[in-house]
């Protein structure tokens, strides 16, 4: 084993981890990019999960879930546990 092996194998999987993490964020950004051109506009639970997810950004992030329908039998505003989601 030479002394620069360790150095190239380290290289290497630097390499393989950066073109993978690229790779993948191409494909993301590049599927977001075409929608927001085609014109895509949330609605419905896209609209809040967005909602949402913009919120937990915020300077005033939620402190419960997304807005249950659970309690509309009782009359009552229910959350979910908590933001998991975002």
């Amino acid at each position: 084993m030479l002394a620069g092996d360790g150095y190239t194998k380290g290289h290497r999987q630097l390499a393989v981890r950066v073109a993978s993490h690229v790779s993948v964020w191409l494909l993301i950004l590049s599927s977001c990019i075409g929608a927001i051109a085609r014109g895509w506009l949330p609605v419905g639970d896209d609209a809040a999960l967005s909602a949402r997810a913009f919120q937990s950004l915020s300077v005033h992030p939620p402190l419960v879930g997304m807005l249950s329908t659970a309690g509309n039998a009782i009359g009552v505003h229910l959350y979910s546990p908590g933001p998991l989601q975002f």
